[in-house]
């Protein structure tokens, strides 16, 4: 179950399996600025995180419940992934709007993302 803004983004969603018992359910809340940037995001899992985007709309941090910041860089079709003491932690590739592969820069292991011919996520894969 779930509710949603004019723009259509999720506010809330409620997990309730099969129990009838609200109390039981697992709920996540968010929030938006004016043109759709995710702001906040309440979890369950993973508490409050916040998030920040820079001039053109791309994310620039988040921040989790334990205050640990990510801080995310752009370049041409990637993107760059560092930790709050400014350590770069993982690299995404992007091509057509998708992300096709990520490097983890501390291991350099890559991994490559697969779709099905709908754009839907089915597969990833160790080189």
């Amino acid at each position: 179950m779930y509710t949603s803004h004019i723009l259509g983004n999720p506010l809330t969603v409620n997990q309730k399996g099969n129990d009838p018992n609200s109390a039981n359910w697992r709920s996540r809340t968010f929030t938006y600025d004016s043109v759709s940037h995710l702001l906040t995001a309440n979890n369950p899992e993973s508490g409050n995180n916040t998030y920040t985007n820079d001039a053109n709309g791309n994310l620039n941090t988040k921040t989790d419940a334990r205050n640990i910041t990510v801080t995310y860089g752009y370049w041409g079709t990637g993107i760059i992934e560092s930790d709050g003491s400014g350590n770069f932690q993982r690299e995404f590739i992007f091509s057509g709007g998708k992300r096709i592969a990520r490097r983890d820069i501390s291991t350099g292991n890559v991994y490559y993302y697969f779709t099905d011919t709908l754009g839907s996520a089915w597969g990833r894969r160790t080189c």
